[in-house]
Protein backbone atom coordinates (compact mmCIF):
# COMPACT_ATOMS: atom_id res chain seq x y z
CA UNK A 1 0.00 0.00 0.00
CA UNK A 2 2.61 2.14 0.91
CA UNK A 3 4.64 1.57 -2.45
CA UNK A 4 1.68 2.55 -4.12
CA UNK A 5 1.16 5.91 -2.57
CA UNK A 6 4.72 6.70 -2.33
CA UNK A 7 4.73 6.16 -6.51
CA UNK A 8 2.17 8.54 -6.84
CA UNK A 9 3.95 11.16 -4.72
CA UNK A 10 7.14 10.56 -6.65
CA UNK A 11 4.97 11.07 -9.68
CA UNK A 12 2.68 14.05 -8.39
CA UNK A 13 6.39 15.80 -7.05
CA UNK A 14 7.62 15.33 -10.96
CA UNK A 15 4.97 17.15 -12.47
CA UNK A 16 4.89 19.70 -10.10
CA UNK A 17 8.54 20.25 -10.49
CA UNK A 18 7.84 19.69 -14.33
CA UNK A 19 5.85 22.38 -14.71
CA UNK A 20 7.52 24.91 -12.34
CA UNK A 21 10.48 24.51 -14.73
CA UNK A 22 7.83 25.40 -17.96
CA UNK A 23 6.44 28.19 -16.12
CA UNK A 24 10.06 29.27 -15.55
CA UNK A 25 11.27 28.83 -19.39
CA UNK A 26 8.50 30.57 -20.57
CA UNK A 27 8.72 33.76 -18.65
CA UNK A 28 12.22 34.28 -19.56
CA UNK A 29 11.47 33.19 -22.93
CA UNK A 30 8.64 35.67 -23.73
CA UNK A 31 9.06 37.97 -20.28
CA UNK A 32 6.93 38.30 -17.36
CA UNK A 33 5.69 42.03 -19.23
CA UNK A 34 4.51 39.40 -22.15
CA UNK A 35 2.99 36.78 -20.40
CA UNK A 36 0.67 39.60 -18.17
CA UNK A 37 -0.04 41.33 -21.75
CA UNK A 38 -1.50 37.41 -22.66
CA UNK A 39 -3.59 37.05 -19.81
CA UNK A 40 -5.03 40.40 -20.24
CA UNK A 41 -5.52 39.78 -24.00
CA UNK A 42 -7.09 36.19 -23.29
CA UNK A 43 -9.28 37.72 -20.02
CA UNK A 44 -10.74 40.45 -22.47
CA UNK A 45 -10.98 37.70 -24.97
CA UNK A 46 -13.37 36.19 -23.05
CA UNK A 47 -14.93 38.72 -20.60
CA UNK A 48 -14.62 41.88 -23.14
CA UNK A 49 -14.00 41.66 -27.17
CA UNK A 50 -13.64 45.40 -27.73
CA UNK A 51 -10.52 45.11 -25.58
CA UNK A 52 -8.57 43.04 -27.89
CA UNK A 53 -7.19 45.75 -30.12
CA UNK A 54 -6.26 48.37 -27.51
CA UNK A 55 -4.36 45.21 -25.62
CA UNK A 56 -2.95 44.43 -29.01
CA UNK A 57 -1.69 47.21 -29.54
CA UNK A 58 0.10 47.63 -25.65
CA UNK A 59 1.03 44.31 -26.59
CA UNK A 60 3.15 45.23 -29.88
CA UNK A 61 4.81 48.44 -27.59
CA UNK A 62 5.76 45.91 -24.96
CA UNK A 63 7.26 43.41 -27.49
CA UNK A 64 9.03 46.49 -28.99
CA UNK A 65 10.47 48.56 -26.17
CA UNK A 66 11.31 45.69 -23.63
CA UNK A 67 8.90 46.66 -20.96
CA UNK A 68 6.28 49.51 -20.23
CA UNK A 69 8.50 52.23 -20.45
CA UNK A 70 7.38 53.08 -23.96
CA UNK A 71 4.00 54.35 -22.42
CA UNK A 72 5.98 56.56 -19.99
CA UNK A 73 8.08 57.79 -23.42
CA UNK A 74 4.92 58.27 -25.59
CA UNK A 75 3.29 60.56 -22.55
CA UNK A 76 6.79 62.38 -22.49
CA UNK A 77 6.71 63.18 -26.08
CA UNK A 78 3.25 64.83 -25.47
CA UNK A 79 4.01 66.63 -23.14
CA UNK A 80 7.38 67.83 -25.20
CA UNK A 81 4.67 68.39 -27.93
CA UNK A 82 1.98 70.83 -26.59
CA UNK A 83 5.37 72.92 -24.79
CA UNK A 84 6.93 73.10 -28.05
CA UNK A 85 3.42 74.31 -29.42
CA UNK A 86 3.35 76.72 -26.32
CA UNK A 87 6.75 78.35 -27.39
CA UNK A 88 6.05 78.49 -31.00
CA UNK A 89 2.94 80.55 -29.51
CA UNK A 90 4.39 82.91 -27.20
CA UNK A 91 7.30 83.21 -30.25
CA UNK A 92 4.36 84.44 -32.46
CA UNK A 93 3.26 86.75 -29.71
CA UNK A 94 6.51 88.29 -28.82
CA UNK A 95 7.28 88.97 -32.72
CA UNK A 96 4.02 90.52 -32.99
CA UNK A 97 4.13 92.89 -30.60
CA UNK A 98 8.11 93.55 -31.49
CA UNK A 99 6.86 94.18 -35.26
CA UNK A 100 3.83 96.60 -33.81
CA UNK A 101 6.30 98.08 -31.47
CA UNK A 102 8.60 99.35 -35.14
CA UNK A 103 5.61 100.46 -37.28
CA UNK A 104 4.84 102.97 -34.12
CA UNK A 105 8.35 104.07 -33.35
CA UNK A 106 8.57 104.64 -37.09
Amino acid sequence: MFRIYSGILLLMFLAAVSGIATIVFFFQWIGINMAFMLVLGLLALYFAPALVLPILLLSVGVHFSGGFSFIADFLSLLIALFWLFMAYMAYHLISEWIKEWRENRS
